[in-house]
């Protein structure tokens, strides 16, 4: 049984869903529109483990994750609908606090996760649009073209967020 060893090292494979709901932030100047975003988005990795007698152990995972939302400011000319999307790479390195069971292991983590974002469909300088706004028409600054869309571009450094929750591990011998 899983239990009786003194070391385990093992590999994990994973998927996930997620939901996104940004309200507008506390202390924000409720005078000026907020669109509120809501979205869903998932990802999946893998990960490499060692556990010490199945109760404490680090695990480095390497994940793909995407993230997307969408909003609506509403005006006296109509709508503005907002959409956001990003891809990320994760590298969380977790120390994992788990009950020794020889099965299914319910465990606790915490520790940092590395993020690095992709550039997204809006973060190219060149899809900046201007709306129209009201009876006019509105002109894409880098062609003087007309236009009644709204892209503007994203910028995303890399950061370092922390993680933490708990799991269930399903222990298979293979």
């Amino acid at each position: 049984p899983a239990s009786h060893r003194e070391w385990e090292v093992g590999a994990s494979i994973f998927g996930f869903g997620n939901g996104n709901f940004i309200e507008q932030p506390k202390g924000a100047d409720k005078d000026e529109p907020y669109p509120g975003f809501a979205g869903a988005g998932g990802g999946g990795g893998i990960g490499l483990g060692a556990m010490w007698r199945g109760t404490i152990g680090l695990e480095l995972q390497i994940i793909k994750s995407q993230e997307n939302a969408e909003g609506a400011l509403n005006f006296d000319f109509g709508t503005v609908t907002l959409q956001m999307d990003q891809s990320s790479w994760h590298i969380p390195l977790i120390l994992k606090i788990a009950a020794p069971t020889n099965s299914v292991r319910p465990f606790l983590f915490v520790g940092p996760d590395f993020v690095f974002p992709e550039a997204s469909g809006t973060s190219d300088p060149a899809s900046v649009r201007i709306i129209q706004a009201g009876a006019g028409q509105g002109t894409n600054p880098l062609n003087d073209a007309p236009t009644t869309e709204l892209k503007l571009g994203a910028h995303a450094e890399s950061y370092t967020a922390w993680t933490f929750g708990f799991g269930f591990d399903f222990l298979l011998d293979v």
